[in-house]
């Protein structure tokens, strides 16, 4: 008989691409624009998984704009990405 050892929980890494994010549910859904991707993947797409690694595929708005004087929507997106950063989230 083996020797009963202790089960690690799997890990997982999770793949969010940002415009389909934006696009199908954020851009419909305000409130949930500051949702946790990282509290969403863990609770509701991979419960009891250990969830080391989330990737955000995303593109910057108006790439070709100044850098020193951003848009509006240019400072809203830097203040997501700060936020999603804050919690381990790659930004790509």
């Amino acid at each position: 008989m083996l020797p009963e050892t202790a089960t690690r929980p799997r890990e997982v890494c999770a793949y969010v691409d940002g415009f389909n994010l934006y696009h199908r549910l954020l851009e419909t859904k305000p409130a949930l624009k500051w949702l946790s991707l990282r509290k969403l993947a863990a609770e509701h797409l991979f419960p009891g998984s250990a969830l080391p690694v989330i990737k955000f595929f995303t593109a910057r708005i108006d790439p070709h704009a100044s850098t020193t004087v951003l848009t509006p929507k240019q400072a809203r997106q830097s203040a997501y990405w700060r936020a999603l950063e804050s919690t381990n989230v790659e930004i790509i």
